[in-house]
C-alpha cells in the first residue's frame, strides 16, 4: 500500500489485496475524513465539507469555509506558452550581463526587444486557446 500527498493505491503484486482494499474504505470513509477535518486536514469527501467537522467558527481557525469555497472564485492564471522560448532567449542576453559586457542599463532595451514578439505570440496564442 502507498499513500502519497493525496494519492493512495494498491500494489498490484499485493499479497493482501482484499485487506488493503478494506483499509482504503475505512480510510476514505466519512468518518475517518471527519476526523481528518477536525485535525485541520481539507475533507476530500463533499459531506464533510459543510459539516461541523471541517466549518466549526467555534473552533480555530474560524476561516476554514474559505478553504472549500476559494476555488469557485479562483481565476485559472495563464499560462506562459512560449516560456520555454522566453527564456533561451532571455538567458542569451542575461550572459553578457554575467560576462559584464553590458551593463544592466544596456541590456534593459535588449530584454524589452526580444521579449516582445514572444509575449504577442503568447497573448495571441491565448485568444485561440480553449476557454476553460
Amino acid at each position: 500500500m502507498s499513500w502519497a500527498g493525496a494519492a493512495l493505491s494498491i500494489f498490484r503484486t499485493t499479497k493482501y489485496a482484499d485487506q488493503t482494499w478494506e483499509l482504503f474504505k475505512h480510510m476514505t470513509s466519512k468518518e475517518s475524513s471527519a476526523l481528518l477535518a477536525r485535525q485541520g486536514f481539507a475533507p476530500a469527501r463533499l459531506s464533510v465539507v459543510n459539516s461541523p467537522a471541517w466549518v466549526d467558527p467555534s473552533q480555530p481557525p474560524a476561516s476554514m469555509k474559505v478553504v472549500t469555497e476559494g476555488p469557485k472564485y479562483i481565476v485559472p492564471f495563464p499560462k506562459s506558452t512560449t516560456w520555454s522560448e522566453w527564456l533561451q532567449v532571455v538567458e542569451k542576453e542575461l550572459d553578457a550581463l554575467w560576462s559584464n559586457k553590458v551593463t544592466a542599463a544596456q541590456l534593459s532595451p535588449r530584454l524589452k526587444e526580444v521579449s516582445a514578439p514572444l509575449e504577442k505570440k503568447n497573448l495571441d496564442n491565448l485568444k485561440n486557446a480553449p476557454k476553460l
